[in-house]
């Protein structure tokens, strides 16, 4: 199922075209693209873009739209998070995870829930992560209040990440919260 853009992808690609105004930064990682929009943003201050979902119909429908869009510098592939990743080194790696917690109730979606706190996907992601950002990398990521934060930031701590939160916006029921993380 591809992961139309909503508030939280579109709060994450104007924090990126806000942080990254002017600048041209070497290799951008987009973990989980959904529909490519966070690509697409990518394009416009990064060299080259590797993309990719898990979701073979998500990663068939970012490169349609990238194609169109003409963003020649974007590698779109199916992986599971850095599963299928080259041995590249990032500057920037971009993450909207599944980020709601899943109820005892929940029917689990791949696209919604990231585990039982919200926030396992996204700590399988930062642990893989480090392996892949360059020197000076930075990872920014969504995460929910609805999600365990506590667990989230004390997890950023063990695993030696810097971070803030550069943005927040209150949706419905929830804050999205946008996420700046580099390695200490």
């Amino acid at each position: 199922m591809v992961y139309e853009p909503r508030e939280d992808s579109f709060l994450l690609r104007d924090k990126l075209l806000e942080q990254f105004k002017g600048k041209k930064i070497g290799v951008s990682v987009d973990i989980g693209t959904g529909s490519g929009i966070i690509a697409l943003a990518l394009s416009s201050f990064s060299e080259k873009i590797f993309a990719c979902d898990i979701d073979a119909e998500a990663v068939k429908a970012a490169k349609q739209k990238l194609d169109s869009a003409n963003a020649g510098n974007v590698n779109v592939f199916k992986s599971d998070l850095f599963k299928e990743f080259p041995g590249v080194k990032a500057d920037l790696i971009v993450f909207n995870p599944p980020y709601l917690p899943l109820g005892e109730d929940d029917y689990y979606d791949e696209s919604l829930h990231g585990g039982r706190k919200g926030v396992e996907v996204t700590v399988e992601f930062l642990e893989q992560a480090k392996e892949f950002l360059s020197e000076n990398g930075v990872v920014f990521f969504v995460a929910s209040s609805t999600a365990d934060i506590p667990f989230l930031e004390r997890k950023l701590k063990e695993l030696k990440y810097r971070f803030e939160v550069i943005g927040k916006k209150h949706f419905f029921f929830e804050d999205i919260l946008i996420y700046k993380a580099r390695l200490s």
